[in-house]
């Protein structure tokens, strides 16, 4: 029996190799994608560290099991999923959706937060100036105290952008709170059917880290609340029309706090977002293995001694171990207690990483400020630091 998704190669060698095995299983309707390497890794990948999982009847695997209830209360929505995912060392295969035309359909969402449609206004006008055509979810501008409506809505609003093949993009409208409550109601394995730019950042993090444990990449960039106040900026809206058009951009910038930085040059799949996100989704089923991989995190309004934590619970969990670098974003409106916490947070940074011998950089431009410059969650990078630049390339492999 032939296996659909075949034509996924591994990006690390270009070719599908006897080891690697895809099964695509449908259970209540929904396509999981299961990847597995056996006994070796990608024999023209050895220096980054790529998928090693052990084989199948040893393989360390997660189950969730969950329903959707129509009886459920408004503010609670239960998954419909069920599937075994198995814990991988390193996703070896990226789909990568198309890139836009003159045209095309943006779908624009609220998962979160609540917004008002004069916040989203500015970015449905900018997106018709590029061409595109906004198609807004039903439930965009509902309220159910701070949420854009209710769980099940939130869900029912993103799922079907997910899966309508029209949709080539979806833009979501802010972020806040409110999607790690649904995380595990959106089957993000049906991006790989109708392959889209999910765009988003901040609390989307939940969502670009799922769409990544199913293989898919995803903008972690400006979203519609983006086009206002003091994230607005318009190098970085220019870059995600770009983006989306074709254009990969090279980030490159003065970095600062050169003397804290660690220079050197590293290469491995690009993943990360908000600290507070990519903290509490560990031990759960879309915990991450960071293990040659670039990894990049920012935040917001946070005490120092919450960065602190937190690092120490990735440093804990095994984060930096074996990491090709790390890339440190905004960290915004931080706050400090009465009795000072008294570093940094490059300072913190260093104190968690210890003394790992990967690049890592500060200031990069991505998070809740206005240099919030899109990066292509799940694909392949290459981040060069000295003391003078800083400069991130990524392709889609």
């Amino acid at each position: 029996m032939g296996r659909p998704d075949e034509r996924i190669a591994p990006a690390c060698c270009g070719t599908v190799p006897p080891n690697f095995i895809v099964k695509t299983r449908r259970t209540d309707g929904i396509s999981i994608l299961d990847a597995y390497y056996r006994q070796n890794s990608c024999p023209k990948n050895k220096g980054l560290n790529p998928l090693a999982v052990k084989p199948k009847k040893q393989a360390n695997q997660r189950q969730f099991t969950t329903k959707m209830n129509s009886k459920n209360s408004a503010n609670s929505a239960q998954p419909n999923v069920h599937a075994e995912l198995p814990v991988l060392d390193y996703i070896c295969s990226m789909r990568f959706p198309t890139f836009l035309k003159s045209g095309d359909k943006v779908g624009i969402v609220s998962p979160a937060r609540k917004i008002s449609p004069d916040e989203v206004a500015p970015a449905l006008a900018s997106l018709q100036e590029w061409g595109f055509v906004p198609v807004l979810g039903t439930h965009i501008y509902s309220v159910s105290h701070q949420y854009a409506g209710a769980d099940a809505d939130r869900v029912a609003d993103l799922q079907r952008m997910i899966d309508d093949p029209e949709i080539k993009a979806i833009l979501c409208s802010r972020g806040g709170y409110g999607c790690l409550r649904i995380v595990d109601a959106i089957d993000f394995g049906a991006l790989k059917k109708h392959p889209k730019w999910l765009i988003g950042f901040s609390d989307l993090t939940a969502f670009s880290m799922a769409a990544y444990r199913a293989g898919c990449a995803t903008i972690h960039g400006p979203m519609a609340i983006s086009w206002n106040g003091k994230t607005a900026d318009v190098t970085a809206r220019g870059q995600l029309r770009a983006l989306l058009m074709g254009e990969l951009p090279t980030n490159s910038y003065a970095p600062t706090a050169p003397e804290r930085l660690r220079t050197g040059r590293a290469t491995g799949r690009l993943i990360g977002g908000n600290l507070s996100i990519l903290s509490q989704l560990i031990g759960t089923p879309d915990d991450f293995e960071t293990k040659g991989c670039i990894l990049f995190i920012e935040d917001i309004d946070e005490y120092l001694y919450h960065i602190d934590r937190m690092l120490v619970h990735l440093k804990r969990a095994g984060k930096f171990k074996n990491l090709a670098a790390l890339i440190v974003g905004g960290f915004s409106d931080l706050k400090d207690n009465d009795i000072p916490f008294g570093k940094t947070v490059e300072e913190i940074v260093l104190d968690a990483i210890g003394e790992a011998d990967f690049p890592i950089c500060f200031g990069f431009p991505t998070g809740h400020w206005p240099q919030n410059y899109p990066l292509v969650h799940g694909a392949m990078a290459t981040l060069s630091v000295s003391h003078s630049a800083v400069e991130l390339q990524m392709e889609m492999r």
